[in-house]
């Protein structure tokens, strides 16, 4: 072999492998985790201000698998913040797979549970609920491994 045919080689399969990434670069999905993500950004202050409402009122969400469903309840370590519920959504949020998400809308709750009987794939979700107990909107986020 001599210096030509190993320069033409070298050519060959320099331009052979940045066309296996420009292949590879436009077969790549993006997808955008909210699809209004401008309008949201903008009401991201609520959130901060949600978020703030539940360490003031020492909120605690826990998650429970069992046979009728998931079971959410919210309690507080504070004794005079009320566990009465006028409004609650849950946003199941997967980071890996947005085919997976769900978004529920909760009701009221006198006893700050809820029982999901909706179907939720098996996967790591980042649960993020909002609810009103009467006082001021409350906003929490908490990471949850469901096995089903």
């Amino acid at each position: 072999m001599n210096w030509g045919k190993g320069i033409i080689l070298i050519y060959v399969l320099f331009v052979a492998g940045i066309a296996y990434l420009v292949y590879g670069a436009t077969q790549t999905t993006f997808e955008l985790v909210e699809d209004n993500y401008y309008e949201k950004e903008l009401a991201f202050q609520n959130q901060i201000n949600w978020t703030k409402n539940a360490i003031d009122q020492k909120m605690n969400v826990e998650i429970h698998e069992s046979e009728s469903g998931l079971i959410l309840s919210v309690s507080s370590n504070d004794s005079n913040v009320s566990t009465e519920f006028t409004a609650a959504t849950a946003w199941f949020y997967n980071a890996m797979d947005k085919s997976k998400d769900r978004h529920i809308a909760l009701g009221e709750s006198t006893l700050g549970k809820w029982i999901i009987d909706e179907e939720i794939p098996q996967g790591l979700f980042e649960v993020k609920l909002k609810w009103n107990n009467s006082t001021r909107d409350t906003f929490f986020a908490v990471r949850e491994f469901i096995k089903k």
